[in-house]
């Protein structure tokens, strides 16, 4: 069972500061926090008082959402250590635990009934999809992969906190109805509609400290990957708790997680 309600400070993924996309960093909740759909969790503009707290809107209303009717979630079969002198290289099999908590991720949001987007699952082995790639995907959702390393070990995506580790997170592409990309915090971002249309996760093979920091013990694999896909979905830590985006422990989307992804989803 998981614990009662709180908010873990988990050891995740930092923001990037990278242009033409809106970023959207997990794992290191805060407290009451609200973390919208943006770079550094910073606001993105006006918001509709009918938006439900913990989504992002266009200027206009209209929930940022994927809108799709299936989206492939494509797991990388190998994960990545990087050196200065040598950059991102191979480092072995992603582990079977790991690759379960994303299947169980996938599976609970098509357990929710009434939502008209599906997700598949599918691994991968191609060599073309690893971490210092993943500007060349932006049109897809994969998940990457980095070996855990010591302070210097790591290179962007990957930024290093001193008590937490390195941290990924999740960054989600956006266009508009002309299918440019933007940023919600670009000054010149239209007004909408605007739609995800990929996303990445960047993930550490031995998500290191997840079980002592956030107290998820055996949830821990399967709350932090709820937790990114759900960012990649539209969702933010502003989500009602208690609720896997706001930090609650657990092996399925809770209520509040469910809500929300019925206002993105539902019919």
């Amino acid at each position: 069972m998981p614990p009662a309600a709180h908010t873990p400070a988990l050891p995740s993924f930092a923001a990037l500061r990278l242009p033409a996309a809106a970023l959207v960093w997990a794992l290191a909740l805060q407290p009451a926090a609200a973390q919208p759909l943006d770079d550094e969790g910073a606001e993105a503009g006006p918001q509709s008082s009918a938006v439900p707290p913990g989504l992002q809107s266009d200027r206009a209303g209209g929930l940022l959402r994927y809108g799709g009717e299936e989206w492939v979630v494509v797991n990388t079969l190998r994960s990545y250590s990087w050196s200065a002198a040598g950059g991102w290289q191979p480092a072995g099999p992603v582990r079977e635990a790991n690759k379960a908590a994303i299947r169980n991720a996938v599976e609970k949001f098509n357990a929710v009934p009434g939502l008209r987007l599906r997700l598949r699952y599918e691994e991968s082995d191609d060599p073309e999809l690893f971490v210092g790639n993943f500007r060349r995907h932006q049109d897809r959702f994969v998940i990457y992969w980095a070996e855990d390393a010591e302070e210097g070990g790591l290179a962007k995506p990957f930024s290093w906190h001193p008590k937490r580790g390195y941290k990924g997170g999740t960054l989600t592409f956006i266009k508009d109805r002309r299918g440019r990309r933007v940023s919600l915090k670009s000054k010149d971002s239209p007004e909408g509609p605007l739609a995800i249309t990929g996303a990445a996760i960047f993930a550490r093979e031995r998500i290191r400290h997840a079980t002592d920091l956030a107290r998820c013990k055996t949830d821990a694999p399967y709350y932090a990957f709820l937790h990114e896909i759900g960012h990649a979905l539209g969702m933010g830590h502003a989500t009602p708790g208690p609720s896997i985006m706001r930090g609650t422990c657990g092996e399925s989307y809770l209520p509040n997680d469910i809500a929300n992804l019925r206002s993105l989803y539902g019919p």
